[in-house]
């Protein structure tokens, strides 16, 4: 899991989501509705009349839809606090998601939202600060990737058998004790940026994303200069489980994201459960908007089973489901994750352990990283799962 994500900005059109039509079933009568509250939907459409052309017209041409009707679910869908483009993305106007389904789906900053409610800043770095978070876990015996280095920008670093790092003297000589795969990445990056996995290669390292060469001065110039990213990690490199590398080979690792809630009172609770295949042929498992080829299947909680595998479409404009690998025909909807009572149970300790944070999106039964912020995948249930969290 590589999403670590601030609450986004609101989408720069104009006007509110439309208002929403009627009562829920069950409600107490309501006073009589107003001219003006009756006007309000059609305001807000003319308001936004461009936007809602555009997304009627490419709803139409992506999922066969009328355009009239793509605009009706767009109305709905900003009653709901969506995005156009997001819903665009998220393939909410793709008639296969019934009407009757909509409630159930909500925006991401909705999410967004009720996690920074339960989540204190005050502990931001514990989870969004790799360099941070494996230092933590080794203190609390949870189990990650071995931590080789971290690196900083502007000062002296750490190395293995406390070692400083004050330059490239220092951190050749690390580097020679290592293994001969390694993986480099940014300690507060997320969604697969920067990511690096490095073979030994001579003197070097070969870059397994585009093969080429890197000697340790390079190396560590890139790191100790990047513009962006004041420290990074250096660790071990995993590899898949064998029982999953069968089922669907790859370089990249797969890792599951697993997303815990600490309610007030009982145990430990599951709000997202997905695993996310790296079967794009690059060297990270990171889904994104989709374009890299990667893709990912929802988990059932209860069994560990797989679900279909979901791609992003070609037009990007929501997703494709197979129950196999499309390039290879492995099976993947039904099939077992491996060690999920396993992983489970890690993550588990691992929220107990973490606390006052309470939603917290992990990787298992390694902790690869923690998400304080955690980007949901859509999800049928995702409004049910916001309400417990701001229900606590």
């Amino acid at each position: 899991m590589n999403e670590t994500t601030a609450a986004p900005a609101r989408e720069g059109t104009t006007g509110a989501p439309g208002a929403s039509d009627g009562a829920p079933a069950g409600t107490a009568p309501t006073a009589p509705r107003g001219l003006g509250d009756r006007l309000r939907p059609a305001a807000a459409l003319a308001r936004n009349v461009v936007p809602y052309m555009r997304v009627g017209a490419i709803a139409a041409r992506a999922h066969g839809a009328g355009r009239i009707a793509s605009i009706r679910r767009m109305q709905r869908l900003r009653a709901q606090g969506y995005l156009f483009d997001e819903a665009l993305r998220d393939g909410m106007l793709d008639p296969a998601i019934p009407d009757s389904a909509l409630p159930g789906y909500a925006p991401r900053h909705h999410a967004l939202i009720a996690q920074a409610r339960v989540n204190s800043g005050a502990f931001e770095a514990t989870t969004t600060e790799k360099a941070v978070f494996y230092r933590l876990c080794q203190a609390l015996d949870l189990p990650t990737p071995e931590l080789f280095a971290v690196v900083t920008r502007s000062a002296a670093g750490w190395g293995r058998g406390d070692l400083v790092l004050d330059g490239p003297p220092a951190f050749a000589r690390l580097l020679a004790d290592l293994p001969r795969d390694l993986v480099v990445k940014p300690s507060g990056g997320g969604k697969g940026v920067g990511v690096r996995v490095l073979r030994r290669d001579g003197e070097g390292f070969t870059d397994l994303a585009d093969g080429r060469h890197i000697s340790v001065a390079e190396l560590w110039r890139a790191i100790t200069e990047h513009p962006e990213y004041e420290a990074h990690v250096v660790q071990e490199r995993l590899r898949n489980n064998e029982a999953l590398t069968r089922a669907v080979p790859s370089e990249a690792l797969h890792t599951i994201r697993l997303v815990t809630f600490v309610p007030r009172s009982g145990p430990v609770e599951i709000s997202q459960s997905v695993i996310r295949l790296g079967i794009g042929g690059g060297v990270t498992d990171n889904f994104g908007d989709g374009s890299d080829g990667n893709g990912y299947a929802e988990i059932d909680p209860a069994t560990g089973l797989m679900g279909p595998l979901r791609m992003a479409r070609p037009d990007g404009y929501g997703f494709l489901e197979h129950a196999c690998v499309p390039s290879t025909g492995t099976p993947i909807e039904g099939v077992a994750v491996p060690l999920w009572a396993e992983a489970c149970e890690l993550a588990f300790e691992a929220a107990r352990r973490f606390l006052p944070t309470r939603s917290i999106g992990w990787g298992g039964p390694v902790l690869v990283e923690a998400n304080r912020f955690w980007t949901p995948f859509p999800q049928p249930d995702l409004a049910q799962v916001i309400a417990r969290i701001d229900a606590g």
